[in-house]
């Protein structure tokens, strides 16, 4: 029953998503994003925003004006999956430029080794679902165009 009010959660944010779509570079200038790598036990850390194209991304979100790289991607670990981070828990992993339907998103990439896998207090209003996968699974799932760019760049390093 919890997986289909999920579902069913992610499918109206589709639709919202796909009607708003075209109006967004109008309301919406592209700004940097931040991405986490979450590791723990040989997986990593995915969510899916309720309000977006149903894609599984990695953890992260937008920089407010004149933020940081980090301290945003604190701030979202935090607002979106309730998990704390002291700043040198997150290693830079880079930058990179994604092009998706003529928008350029420069995003800051993170990474973050964990030993204990933490408490994740969902925020509803943000993310619908969430999951650790391992590589392996990682074939088998929808992933946003940013999160396949990120983690093709991430197997190729090791």
């Amino acid at each position: 029953m919890k997986q289909k009010l999920i579902e069913f959660v992610i499918n109206i944010g589709t639709f919202v998503h796909k009607m708003a779509w075209p109006f967004r570079r109008w309301y919406f200038p592209r700004h940097p994003r931040t991405r986490i790598i979450m590791k723990h036990a040989g997986k990593i850390l995915l969510v899916r925003g309720w309000l977006s194209d149903g894609c599984w991304s990695l953890p992260g979100g937008g920089l407010h004006r004149n933020e940081e790289a980090k301290s945003a991607a604190r701030r979202e670990l935090f607002e979106e999956l309730g998990i704390s981070t002291h700043p040198e828990e997150l290693k830079v992993y880079g930058e990179i430029k994604v092009f998706q339907d003529d928008y350029k998103t420069n995003y800051f990439v993170f990474r973050h080794s964990l030993n204990v896998e933490p408490e994740i207090v969902r925020q509803w209003h943000e993310i619908a679902d969430f999951r650790w996968v391992s590589k392996n699974e990682l074939i088998n799932l929808s992933l946003c165009i940013s999160t396949k760019a990120i983690l093709a760049r991430w197997s190729k390093q090791g």
